[in-house]
């Protein structure tokens, strides 16, 4: 499936939902972008479940709506295999750090093209989400802020850019990607302002020590079954 195609059947999919809920796509955007923007970090689980639902249940809701016209079938296709992804990515916690990462590769290269002109490349995309992956799992910390700060500023530029230019409608794939292109200095400056936002205050704003030495006077006495070098998942220590 090349670029085309799969904006076409994202198009068909998003166009089969009821108007009553495709009018709050955009808001659910913004809400999830900033959240994962500012607190990625602190709720990663939160934001990997997430995640993991939102795009199972699109992919699999596109491959199915391309073989019935059933939005009823669909819809159920989508609330299942959303379900599954949130658990696969949240149990199998490497294996949703590498897909938040990819992601993200995934995405810059997509913004890159974008910026070019061009038509994105489906090779460069994959070497640059596996890249993203494999150094998400390597620079875990940084890597899930700098990640979570980069796909939530995007997600909440396009939210905000619909109601802002469109107003209180039903979502279209094809009239975002031309409000994309007339305004697309104005949504990579905005970008770029929330993305250096979130990682300034996932990264340097922390707990108050109170909270920290209240939290490791409960935990202590399990310290010592804590092996040395052992790495701490995010949302379980804020230090």
């Amino acid at each position: 499936m090349n670029n085309f195609q799969f904006q076409q059947a994202l198009h068909d999919f998003l166009s089969s939902l009821p108007p009553e809920l495709a009018v709050w796509l955009p808001l659910l955007a913004i809400v999830i972008g900033v959240g994962q923007c500012f607190f990625g970090w602190r709720v990663f689980k939160v934001v990997l479940g997430v995640s993991g639902f939102l795009s199972a249940a699109l992919l699999v809701g596109m491959f199915v709506f391309s073989f019935t016209n059933s939005v009823v079938i669909t819809l159920l296709a989508a609330i299942f295999a959303g379900v599954i992804g949130a658990v696969m990515l949240v149990i199998v916690y490497f294996f949703g750090m590498f897909f938040f990462g990819a992601a993200m590769g995934v995405l810059i290269g997509y913004l890159g093209f974008s910026l070019a002109a061009e038509v994105p490349w489906i090779t460069i995309l994959f070497i640059l989400g596996c890249v993203g992956g494999i150094t998400t799992l390597v620079y875990q910390r940084f890597m899930i802020i700098f990640s979570t700060a980069v796909i939530g500023a995007t997600l909440a530029v396009v939210g905000g850019l619909w109601y802002s230019t469109a107003g209180f409608v039903p979502f279209s794939v094809s009239r975002l990607d031309v409000m994309l292109q007339q305004h697309f200095a104005t949504s990579i400056t905005a970008g770029a302002i929330l993305i250096g936002m979130g990682i300034f205050v996932q990264y340097w704003f922390k707990p108050s020590q109170q909270a920290v030495t209240s939290g490791a006077s409960v935990s202590s006495p399990d310290r010592s079954k804590t092996k040395p070098g052992s790495k701490t998942k995010p949302g379980s220590e804020h230090n």
